[in-house]
């Protein structure tokens, strides 16, 4: 936050120099005079700052996934996730970011286990064969654990 703060302080600082040539756009990231950076140089810049610290071929957009894939792992609700990043729906989230997530299907397997097991066992769907053919018959439980 500290970062963040100074740069704003930075830039209101060049938006009175700028005076009338400020460029109001509400920008984080602004070219100096409060207009957009071009976003090939901004890559470009980003690219030769890693490849001098050693990052290699790192893409500024890799810092946004692992941005993402870090909350996720931290246990942050895929909601906030999906608002931090300002993704419209966090299916969208999900479906980006499920393959790095393993654990989370048996989590949401556990969950519908769970919720199954407050039915009677005589009307337990899980239990009642969801596919049916001549070479296969599974319950919700098979089809979960897969």
């Amino acid at each position: 936050m500290f970062a963040l703060r100074s740069h704003r302080k930075e830039q209101a600082e060049r938006r009175l120099l700028c005076a009338a040539a400020w460029l109001d756009n509400d920008l984080v990231v602004d070219r100096g005079d409060g207009g957009a950076v071009i976003a090939a140089s901004l890559s470009a810049g980003f690219a030769r700052i890693a490849d001098r610290v050693g990052l290699g071929d790192v893409r500024l957009h890799d810092l946004r996934h692992g941005f993402a894939v870090a909350l996720l792992r931290a246990g942050v609700n895929v909601k906030v996730v999906a608002e931090a990043l300002g993704h419209s729906r966090a299916s969208f989230t999900l479906d980006t970011y499920m393959h790095v997530l393993p654990g989370m299907g048996g989590q949401v397997a556990a969950a519908i286990e769970t919720a199954f097991a407050a039915t009677s066992a005589a009307t337990r769907p899980s239990e009642q064969p969801l596919v049916t053919g001549s070479f296969f018959a599974y319950t919700l439980s098979d089809l979960l654990k897969q």
